[in-house]
């Protein structure tokens, strides 16, 4: 299945250049997770860079950290990454993958954010 018939738009520079099948059904499944759970989020691509940008307005971080990527770990297995080089999840369990997205870049109530200087910064979790 493409990313056309999941309704699924690729943008970028490129798009499709360098992205394998098993990188894209991979990004597709969590993207379709996330916006389940009301993250949108859009595949793009850039030369041989392909990740799902997530829409992430209640979070202030820089445009880099809002993303995850699908890569094989040293072992061979395919796992969601956050950007700087931690692992989220195996890219078959897309439930904990979109949990562990949610618990870092997932709505944040009002009443929820103490105010303080990195409440809900994802660079605080790292």
């Amino acid at each position: 299945m493409s990313g056309q018939d999941a309704g699924v738009g690729v943008s970028g520079q490129g798009a499709g250049v360098g992205v394998s099948g098993q990188e894209a059904g991979y990004l597709i499944v969590l993207k379709a997770e996330l916006s389940g759970r009301g993250l949108e989020s859009a595949i793009e691509v850039s030369g041989y860079s392909t990740r799902l940008g997530l829409d992430t307005p209640a979070v202030h971080v820089a445009p880099f950290d809002q993303n995850v990527v699908v890569a094989p770990c040293c072992d061979g297995t395919w796992w969601y990454w956050y950007p700087w080089a931690e692992r989220i999840a195996p890219a078959h369990d897309v439930t904990e993958a979109a949990d562990k997205v949610m618990d870092l870049f997932g709505s944040i109530d009002d009443d929820e954010d103490d105010g303080e200087p990195g409440a809900h910064d994802p660079a605080m979790a790292r």
